[in-house]
Order: structure tokens, then sequence, then C-alpha cells
């Protein structure tokens, strides 16, 4: 017998590389990526019940230790070894906090030739020991720093704006003294 053809985009069907042997049973004779993209698109109409799933199968793994053990186990090991799942756990991160993407954290990093602003210490790309420095308020990233360097400038900022009202009027106080 011939290898089948995705009944979807036509390509020819081998078992194993790009076709689920599993199909050839019902007879769906789909493509991988024709099947993701089905997927996809069904998660996509129904949010409830991929999220009432999610939850049933969070709940079976977590009452039985041994395959919450290997979940882990797993999810360790995809991390390891996926750099796409790594780079787009990156990328999502920066999205949420900082409102900026993972290449713009890059482009950031060769401008500042992968050293901090403030004290011009080598950051370690990769070990995860750099702060993307923001300003709290109007959220807008200003550098990468070294993780005590921002310590501090976040220490500071907080402090300054608790005791703005303070300091203004401390430095009125000084002016008019002056005059």
């Amino acid at each position: 017998m011939d290898n089948p053809k995705c009944k979807k985009c036509g390509i020819e069907l081998k078992a194993g590389v790009n076709w689920y042997k599993a199909y050839e049973n019902n007879h769906t004779y789909s493509c991988r990526e024709c099947e993701n993209k089905k997927k996809a698109q069904w998660c996509k109409n129904n949010p409830e019940k991929v999220r009432a799933a999610n939850k049933r199968r969070w709940e079976s793994i977590k009452s039985n230790p041994e395959r919450l053990e290997r979940e882990k186990e797993r999810y360790r090991e995809l991390w390891k070894n996926n750099i796409n799942v790594r780079e787009g756990s990156k990328n999502a991160y920066y999205k949420r906090e900082y409102k900026i993407s993972l290449e713009e954290v890059e482009s950031i990093w060769k401008e500042q030739e992968g050293k901090c602003v403030l004290c011009g210490k080598e950051l370690g790309k990769g070990t995860g020991k750099f702060a993307v420095d923001h300003n709290h308020i109007t959220e807008e990233v200003r550098g990468i720093l070294c993780t005590p360097c921002n310590l501090k400038v976040a220490t500071v900022e907080s402090w300054y704006y608790n005791n703005r009202e303070r300091i203004d009027q401390y430095i009125k106080r000084k002016v008019e003294i002056l005059e």
C-alpha cells in the first residue's frame, strides 16, 4: 500500500515522521501540522473547555505523587533540552513584566555591550544574573543592570517616591534660608 496523503494539505504521510499512526485506524489521514492547527483552533474557540480540562488534568496529577514527580521531571527535561521552550518562556515573561520582547532585551544588551549601565560589571547572559531596570510608575525600561545595582536603584527610587514631599519641603526651606 502506498503512503496516504494528508486530506488537508496533500503531503505524503510517513508513519512516525509527520503522521500519527493512531490516525490510520480512524482514517483521518492528517499530518501532524494540520492536526496541530486544528487542535489550536479548537482550543482558541473553546477556552472554557480547555481551562476545565487543564484543571482536571492538574488535579489528577497532584493527587498522585509518582505522576507529579514524573511530570516535573518531564518539564525539567523539556526546559533543559528545548531552546524554543526557554526562549518562548523568556519572551512571555518580558512581555508580561516589562511590555517588551526578548529581541528588545537583546538589543539593549548589545547596546550596553553586556555590561551593567551603572557599575560597568560584565553581566552573565544565560545565568539570569541581571535585571531589566524600569520605572515602576511609567513602566518605561531604562536599561539592564546587575542585580546589586538594580536593588540599590529600586531602594533609592522607592525611598524618593515615598518621601518626595518632605524632600521638596526641605530643599525649599534651604533655598529660602540662602536667599
